[in-house]
């Protein structure tokens, strides 16, 4: 059994026990008083397991939500329930981000997973091949990265333009 707690939006504190079943997780919620011990349950509903095969042999289990039943990775704390992110209306962190800021995100992620780049400033050219690194690859990821630095400048200059003409 594991406990889960959140704060709603409005400073709430909410709490849920969770208990692995053979038909799927078992979810409890519950009120506390105002340090967090659990006072009563409020409310039980089930994730169910969803169990799809792997191209070669065996399966892989995932979770249902709760609210609207569809497969899903992990569920996210709402106002009272655990939901999956469609259900709560959640967004990535890029989906969020204005063009430029994105290019310059995706630069700074190749650089830093891939090309093990410790500096990470992205006004600099492409780090140095990795010594493990095959040319080719090192190639691709190059051309990759020069791509998105054109078009996060291109990006800057089309926001500076927007702005300067208004």
């Amino acid at each position: 059994m594991q406990y889960v707690y959140w704060r709603t939006a409005a400073g709430e504190l909410r709490q849920a026990s969770i208990h692995m079943a053979a038909d799927g997780l078992r979810i409890e919620y519950g009120e506390s008083d105002r340090i967090g011990r659990w006072t009563r349950t409020v409310g039980t509903e089930i994730a169910p397991w969803h169990v799809m095969p792997l191209p070669f042999g065996g399966s892989r289990r995932w979770l249902g939500c709760p609210g609207c039943g569809r497969r899903c990775r992990a569920l996210h704390c709402g106002e009272a329930v655990l939901r999956c992110r469609l259900c709560l209306g959640l967004k990535y962190r890029t989906q969020n981000m204005q063009p430029a800021d994105r290019c310059s995100y995706r630069m700074h992620r190749l650089r830093k997973d891939r090309l093990k780049d410790d500096w990470l400033d992205l006004l600099d050219g492409c780090p140095p091949k990795p010594k493990w690194m095959r040319w080719h690859t090192y190639e691709r990821l190059a051309a990759l990265d020069e791509g998105l630095a054109m078009r996060r400048d291109a990006e800057f200059m089309r926001r500076l333009l927007k702005y300067a003409t208004t």
